[in-house]
């Protein structure tokens, strides 16, 4: 029997993401929680150089993934954010669920993989539409909805919590990487 799996989401102050991830893997760690934080490609471009480096996909957020429920997890965890100067708050689906969607969960952790990382892609340019022939964006091109050349990034559309948000992810335009014929 397979057990279900659940991820929350805190909110804390910007700059302490680290700090919030190592305290809830210290306070919480012998309970089955496990704190992450979702990091993205980034190209970094300057000074005649183009480096790709490891940036937080939603900076001020700390995730966790635990088989504890909702109530439980709420009640597991009040006390500590009640204390905590670095945690706000932690996050509310609109319905007052604090766990994210099983269908969002599931689709969050296809793109990410099993290292939580939001890797470059590469594709082309065909007319005004992206084929991305490698990365985490091949065969979503559908949450494509801007591309930036000049930054190597687009702005896709995600659901979290039942709500869309766009966010920017590495995605390099070349001629004919990794793309067959």
């Amino acid at each position: 029997m397979r057990t279900q799996v659940y991820w929350y989401v805190f909110f804390v102050r910007g700059g302490s993401e680290r700090k919030v991830l190592e305290s809830i893997a210290r306070n919480f760690g012998d309970k089955g929680v496990v704190p992450f934080l979702p990091q993205k490609a980034k190209w970094f471009i300057g000074r005649g150089r183009e480096v790709l480096e490891k940036v937080p996909l939603f900076p001020g957020y700390v995730f966790v993934e635990t088989a504890v429920p909702d109530a439980e997890f709420a009640e597991l965890t009040e006390g500590y954010v009640k204390v905590s100067n670095d945690i706000i708050r932690l996050l509310r689906a609109g319905d007052g669920h604090i766990a994210i969607p099983e269908k969002e969960r599931a689709a969050w952790d296809a793109l990410l993989g099993g290292e939580r990382f939001f890797d470059s892609s590469e594709g082309l340019m065909e007319g005004d539409a992206v084929r991305v022939g490698c990365g985490p964006l091949k065969g979503h091109e559908g949450i494509i909805k801007k591309i930036d050349r000049h930054k190597r990034e687009a702005i896709v559309e995600i659901r979290l919590f039942g709500r869309t948000m766009r966010i920017s992810v590495a995605l390099h335009i070349v001629r004919n990487a990794c793309l067959p014929g």
